[in-house]
């Protein structure tokens, strides 16, 4: 790269990096809002509560009735308002507005006069004793029968005792101050509670009641003397002492039910929460203590009274101590069936009832293994929260504020933006003081995996940064090691071990609790014997109550029996370990499965063993009918009589549910997978074990046996290809996927991958499912892809194949790789196509095809590459759309939008997420298969130049241009670490292979090395005379390599900081280094457009990479060393085999600069970053994109030769035009007037003139040789982007960013003709070459041909996909140039007048053409010819919306349309061939493969 064009890149860098600043947040931060509270909205008709004030004294009240009695004078003071913004308190606290709409309880308050009786007090009074009238008068019946007949004349006896003591600052007056300020809390309080709260109302008034009592002990006080005289009395005045803290105390109890009052302001709420649409939120609905599980037939049971007392008693005062010593977190455990879960459900209900004083209860969830959405992890932050927000009003509208409500499902991304950000910004702006607020979590050891455990520790992490002060969570489960490991710290306060509750204690429970559900055996001395059986499990009891009234109409003799039956089954002697408790349970369910079992044939047994063994395994609740149909029996009907018979039999552990069949206790299918279980049990209970490993295989075979029956093409008869699968009313229904087969659909993979994961000594087992996914993924694996879209669950298909793959990688030699795979060639060819079958999935369901599930075949087969498995698929669909003409090697699967420019990106080592760092200065971190952005990094301050995973996948490090490195938990996207240093930009930054240490590059010359835990720099390196661009350690992290702008590649030792070697043969800057996996080669990309590869111990040059034309910013090798991938500063991709050099694959897609490339952790993909803003990933064998995450002293932008060849014009961005000698390359002229950037220059046919357009919006005609300046011709209203001379010289033709184009008198300079047509800038402009036609190119993609006398427009071409910089005419076809880098030769109609007709053939108008739906079936030649593209890749009939077919970007680029005759592109040139295709009502003869049982 010559040296202008070196300065023009770093200029350019330059200038990207000022804008980043120019709009950072910190330059557009808005104008602070006004604070919260600004706005005061107080009771009464004004708004505000007047009182007559009589000064800055002390004060007693009168009031004007004859009633009152007053020794003081009316006062004629102004009056005060009496107010919220009066009143401010520290130590007690007021909620500083009131919230408009929230009510307030009314009274009507007599006008009073405040009359001075002592100096030094304040508005501070006037609002307590203005709460305390406020108080009386709510319960002014309760003065009837006392000496006051009115609220004044009580207040006056506590004013009349302030008077008294207001000049002693002793212990009395601290106590008389500090009630008036709980007073003035209440004054501000009642102003905000509804008065429509019936509930509060009865506890004003209970607490009124108590006030006016000790009013009345000091008013009889008073009557004794003076109030000076009393409080000289020391025992006088320890009573008085004695009374206010009473008073002081009772009042603070109030003001904390008051301030909960108004935060729970249900009326308030309901409307928030109606405004705010969070009920349409997706929360799990059975978490949630309260929630009916079964119809109105089953819910969360709490103890039965009279039990538990003492563990609940100690739970309560845990939840109501507000104590700041107080446990946040209190964890219940014990072992199966021991009651957690009712003991929680109590808990609670006792804070969720109104006749319980504070109902404290925030939020509840119940953790269960058997319901989708009450077992994963990712639903408890979102449950929490909708509840939260339901019961708290200051919570709701911090949530709304906070506004991160599409929080992905990262645990730590959702604590902090669904629960501690809001619940921060709530608690900041709340003043009041609140009771804690209490969450329920119970069985957190249901959760899936280890998501219980993680989840705890999140909350306890979140706990100890004092994140969620005034929270308390109950949280219970098993004594899980996990969860134990967690809890072990918890002090003696914070724990409750169940297995450590008195025995007698628990069986007193027991007993109590079988009486209550046992009314008719309750004086029977065997209910002791069951009571002692149970051994402290309330499970037990409760199940043997099920087992002995199973149903109603049993009478007690019936249940005599089935107890004595019971009890003379169980162990004979009795256990009083805690852990071996669980036997009792497990004799009981031995029991329970013998009645069942015993008088069944061995036939009769195993066929409802499977269909239990079914019920038990499959990965979510299923139908007594599903469990049946995968037993795999031929008589469906009968088995289905089975699964009936069985769930009736087992009863006491089984229930059904909306169809689907549950367990009342995780404890039976426990007991069912533990083969210790089932030692000592009689031959029928034996043979009841289900081996897990074993069934999932069994189920894992039956899914596929299943699909292959049922799945077929058009499986849900889609009826045309041109409609969306949302036109289509009813398209799925049972009838056409069963919800067998949905479950097969979405749930093979668990079974196989379950299967495998314990897969010693199943070789049998194995080798079936191998054989069944081979043969699966011949053609069925279609239909899957269908089906699964058709369901909604297209998004599964890529993650359900990686885990397959996943499995397969990762089985025991002694297995899989054994058995089933007789060589390493068998096994790659299965893993091959597995991996592009999850691309072939993730290019159609990240496409618009999916949208109407026809398209899988019509235009997402026909446009993907071709491959061993996808040309057996092809063979079977003869009849669609095909593809013809030469395709360059390439194929975008997916993309990736990014608002900015993309400097780097890097996959995650699992492959399943991508990092990218922008321009502006953010981070982001993407899921890999479905473009999900999954957080976004913020807190550099400049644009982010590179970034990196740690090899754990927990970490990412980041590099900026703000001269610092970060480092980022990404699980949660917290910014752990920020290493400074550097004195200049940050470009390269690495983690070393095993993670201890960071390596960095910068522009300042240097290498750093950081300890990446603690963040202090271990070695600084230089050697460089320049920026370095790109470091990275060798794999086994001894040595550093760096490449740097003094064109030259260091390695150095990294212990030693020593430098090894210094590699140079690059004549330009290096951008990008990279050690082999092995460490034994270099590889880098240079601004020369080459790539090197080096020796890395001897520094000797192996490969020399040419074939770029343009700067080489970015080299990786794939991670088994065959191939490097390289990115150019041409948009370019180039994929090499690293052993020969030679180029293997090219990939375009990208339309600016390839910033950043890397291969995936398994070499399957290649994820590209760009400065056209997006992020690509691509196939990296075949190419195709999976994921697309878009003399002179300035430029010189327009050139011309004179007609004769000897003389150049050329225009600038400096405003000005130059003529130059073309021969010796002297400058001739150089014309100046423009006040902007000259875009266009043109000479005349005869040479003696030249014409120029420019960004001052005006067009100039000067004289060639003179340099004269003969017009100036205005009229356009944004800038002239081309000018050109008619082919005779007498016109000019403009195009401006106006959208319009101008036609002038080259001699007059009138303007004749103004065009309009074009929605964007028009960019160019040319005459045909006999003068009668214009054409023009504009950035709304079309090219637009004009007929030149009367103005009117001919042809829209719409051909490009990328804005038209440049048109001409030939005298036979336009040709026209684009920034998409391609010639598109377009056919002129040769009578414009005519032209075609839009034909359709009469005799095969479809029926819903008929119905004025659609028209289907058209001609070859209409579909060949009458069709347009959109943006998003649908070519659709002309003049209307059907959908023909789409294709990919790479393909839509270089489409020949109607009019195109050639395309010229490096990418390929390629048209569409309708002539085969079946399409509209007729596009299920497509499929011309073996016969398909669909359901027509």
């Amino acid at each position: 790269m010559s040296n202008p064009q070196k300065s023009k890149r770093r200029a350019l860098k330059k200038m990207l990096h000022s804008v980043a600043d120019r709009f950072s947040p910190a330059s557009r931060t808005p104008s602070p809002l006004p604070p919260r509270g600004s706005n005061v909205h107080d009771i009464g008709s004004d708004g505000t509560q007047v009182l007559d004030a009589s000064g800055s004294n002390a004060t007693a009240f009168t009031d004007s009735s004859p009633a009152f009695e007053s020794g003081n004078s009316a006062s004629s003071q102004p009056p005060v308002v009496v107010g919220p913004t009066m009143v401010h308190d520290t130590q007690v606290g007021v909620r500083d507005h009131v919230e408009p709409g929230s009510g307030g309880i009314r009274v009507d308050v007599p006008q009073m006069n405040l009359t001075p009786t002592d100096k030094g007090q304040g508005h501070l009074e006037k609002s307590a004793w203005h709460g305390m009238q406020m108080l009386l008068k709510i319960a002014e019946k309760l003065l009837e029968g006392t000496p006051f007949k009115t609220p004044i004349a009580a207040l006056n006896v506590l004013i009349d005792l302030g008077n008294a003591i207001s000049d002693n600052k002793d212990a009395l007056h601290e106590l008389y101050t500090q009630t008036q300020k709980c007073l003035e809390v209440v004054n501000a309080g009642l102003m905000e509670i509804d008065n429509k709260d019936t509930k509060f109302r009865a506890i004003t008034e209970k607490f009124a009641q108590s006030l006016i009592e000790k009013i009345l002990e000091l008013r009889a006080m008073s009557e004794t003397s003076t109030w000076k005289r009393i409080l000289e009395n020391e025992q006088d005045n320890a009573k008085v002492q004695k009374i206010f803290k009473w008073i002081d105390k009772e009042t603070e109890n109030f003001v904390l039910q008051m301030n909960f009052n108004i935060d729970r302001n249900i009326s308030s709420l309901h409307d928030l929460v109606s405004q705010s649409k969070l009920d349409n939120w997706d929360y799990s609905k059975k978490a949630p203590y309260d929630a009916i599980l079964n119809d109105d037939t089953l819910f969360r049971a709490p103890c039965i009274e009279g039990t538990r007392i003492r563990i609940l008693k100690q739970l309560y005062e845990w939840a109501e101590d507000c104590s700041p010593t107080s446990p946040q977190v209190f964890w219940l455990t014990g072992p199966a069936g021991s009651g957690k879960s009712t003991i929680a459900c109590s808990v609670a209900k006792h804070f969720d009832e109104d006749n319980k004083g504070l109902n404290i209860l925030q939020a509840s969830f119940f953790c269960s293994c058997q319901f989708e959405d009450t077992r994963s992890r990712a639903n408890i932050i979102p449950t929490l929260v909708y509840q939260l927000a339901h019961h708290s009003k200051s919570f709701l509208k911090s949530l709304f504020d906070v506004n991160k409500l599409d929080s992905v499902n990262k645990l730590g991304k959702q604590m902090n933006d669904l629960l501690v950000d809001p619940w921060q910004v709530s608690t900041s702006t709340e003043s009041r003081i609140l009771p804690p607020y209490l969450v329920v979590i119970d069985a957190l050891d249901e959760i899936d995996g280890h998501g219980g455990s993680e989840f705890l520790q999140e909350l306890l992490l979140t706990i100890e940064k004092g994140a969620l002060h005034g929270l308390k969570f109950l949280v219970t489960s098993r004594p899980d090691p996990n969860i134990v490991e967690l809890c072990k710290s918890f002090s003696s306060d914070a724990v409750c071990h169940l297995y450590d509750v008195d025995t007698a204690e628990v069986n007193e429970d027991i007993l109590m609790y079988l009486k209550n559900k046992l009314p008719a055996l309750q004086n029977e001395i065997e209910l002791v014997t069951l009571m002692q059986q149970a051994n402290g499990l309330f499970i037990y009891a409760s199940t043997a109550v099920k087992y002995i009234s199973p149903r109603r109409g049993l009478t007690s003799n019936d249940q005599k029996k089935r107890m004595k039956q019971l009890l003379d089954s169980s162990l004979s002697h009795q256990t009083h370990h805690p852990v071996k408790a669980t036997l009792q349970i497990d004799m009981l369910y031995s029991q329970i499965l013998s009645e069942a079992f015993e008088k069944l044939s061995k036939d009769e047994i195993q066929a409802r063993l499977v269909i239990l063994w079914n019920l038990l395994c499959a990965e979510e609740r299923i139908s007594p009918i599903v469990a049946a149909r995968l037993s795999g029996s031929d008589d469906e009907k009968d088995m289905e009589e089975c699964a009936e018979y069985l769930i009736e039999s087992l009863h006491a552990v089984l229930y059904a549910k909306e169809g689907k069949v549950f367990w009342y206790h995780a404890s039976f299918p426990d007991f069912i997978f533990k083969a210790e279980c089932f030692k000592e049990t009689g031959h029928v209970v034996s043979s009841l074990f289900c081996s897990m490993e074993k069934h999932h295989s069994f189920l894992g075979h039956q899914c596929f046996q299943i699909m292959k029956s049922e799945l077929c093409f058009n499986i849900c008869s889609h009826p045309s290809s041109f409609l969306l699968d949302n036109e289509v009313p009813e398209l799925v229904n049972e009838d056409k996927i069963s919800q067998t087969l949905k479950y097969c659909c979405v749930y093979w993979s668990s079974h196989w991958s379950t299967c495998l994961a314990q897969a010693q000594g199943m070789h049998n087992e194995i080798n079936i499912l191998y054989d069944d996914l081979q043969d699966f993924l011949l053609l069925k694996i279609l239909f899957w892809i269908e089906a699964m879209n058709l369901l909604q669950c297209g998004q599964r298909c890529n993650y359900m194949l990686h885990e397959v793959k996943k499995c397969i990688d990762m089985t025991s030699p002694n297995t899989l790789t054994r058995v089933c795979i007789n060589n390493d060639k068998q096994q790659n060819s299965l893993i091959n196509n597995i991996t592009e079958v999850s691309n072939f999935a993730m290019y159609f369901l990240n496409s618009p095809a999916c949208l109407s599930t026809p398209h899988l075949y019509i235009s997402v087969l026909p446009t993907w590459h071709h491959s061993a498995i996808s040309q057996k698929w092809k063979e079977q669909f003869s009849s669609v759309p095909a593809i013809k003409g030469s395709r360059g090697q390439t194929g975008l699967i997916s993309e990736i939008e990014q608002k900015a420019e993309v400097m780097s990106v890097a996959f995650s080592p699992d492959g399943t997420h991508i990092v990218s760092g922008s321009w502006d200065k953010t981070i982001c971190v993407w899921d890999s298969s479905t473009r999900a952005k999954v957080l976004q990094l913020t807190g550099h301050t400049s644009g982010v130049y590179s970034v990196a995973f740690s090899p754990d996948g927990t970490h990412i490090v980041s590099g900026s241009w703000d001269k610092t490195i970060c480092v980022w938990d990404s699980s949660n996207g917290a910014e752990l670490l920020q290493l400074t240093g550097h004195t200049n930009a940050v470009s390269s930054v690495a983690f070393s292979p095993d993670g201890t240490h960071i390596v960095s590059g910068s522009n300042d010359k240097t290498i750093c090395v950081w300890d990446s835990s603690t963040g202090t720099e271990v070695l600084h390196l230089s050697g460089h005379t320049s920026g370095v661009n790109s470091v990275a350690f060798s794999p086994d992290g001894t040595h550093i390599v760096s490449g740097s702008e003094d064109n030259t590649i260091c390695v150095w030792g990294s212990p030693t900081s020593a430098e090894v070697l210094q590699l140079t043969g690059h004549t330009s800057a290096v951008f990008s280094v990279a050690f082999s996996p092995d460490g034994t080669h270099i590889v880098s990309g240079s601004e020369d457009k080459t790539i090197c590869v080096w020796d890395s111990s001897t520094g000797t040059e192996l490969l020399h990479l040419t074939g770029h034309t343009g700067s080489v910013s970015s080299a990786a090798f794939s991670p088994d060393g065959t191939h490097i991938v390289s990115g150019s500063e041409v948009n370019t991709i180039h994929v090499w085999d690293s052993s020969t050099g030679a180029e293997v694959l090219q990939l375009t897609g990208h339309t600016n600069w390839v910033s950043s490339v890397a291969f995936s952790p398994d070499g399957t993909h290649i994820v590209s970053g760009s400065w056209d803003e997006t992020i690509c990933v691509w196939d990296s064998s075949s190419g195709a994109q999976l994921l697309h995450l878009t003399g002179h002293t300035d430029a010189v932008s327009s050139v011309a030769f004179s007609p004769d060849g000897t003389h150049i014009v050329s225009g600038a961005w400096d405003n000005t035009i130059c003529v130059w000698d073309s021969s010796s390359g002297a400058e001739v002229l150089q014309l100046t007037g423009h006040t902007d950037c000259v875009s266009s220059v043109a000479f005349s046919p005869d040479g003696t003139h030249i014409v120029s357009g420019s960004w001052d919006e005006t067009i100039c005609v000067w004289d060639s040789s003179s340099g004269a300046q003969l017009l100036w011709l205005t009229g356009h209203t944004n800038h002239v982007s081309s000018v050109a001379f008619s082919p005779d010289g007498t016109h000019i033709v403009s195009g401006a960013w106006d959208n319009t184009i101008c036609v002038w008198d080259s001699s007059s300079g009138a303007q004749l003709l103004q065009l309009t047509g074009h929605t964007n800038h028009v960019s160019s402009v040319a005459f045909s070459p006999d003068g009668t036609h214009i054409v023009s190119g504009a950035w709304d993609n079309t090219i637009q041909v004009w007929d030149f006398s009367p103005g009117a427009e001919l042809l829209h071409l719409t051909d490009h996909t990328a804005d038209v910089n440049s048109v001409t005419l030939s005298t036979d076809a336009p040709h026209t140039g684009s920034g998409d880098n391609m010639v598109h030769i377009c056919n002129v109609p040769p009578n414009p007048e005519h032209p075609p007709t839009v034909l359709l053939d009469p005799h095969n108008v479809s029926p819903l053409a008929k119905q004025g739906v659609s028209t289907d079936i058209l001609t070859t030649r209409l579909l060949n010819s009458h069709w347009y593209s959109t943006r998003d890749g649908w070519l659709n009939l002309k003049n209307t919306n059907q959908h023909l077919m789409w294709v990919p970007s790479d393909i839509l680029q270089v489409l020949r349309h109607h009019h195109n005759c050639l395309i010229i592109s490096k990418q390929g040139d390629l048209s569409v061939d309708f002539s085969q295709a079946k399409l509209g009502t007729e596009w299920v003869q497509c499929y011309t493969g073996p016969p398909s049982h669909n359901h027509e």
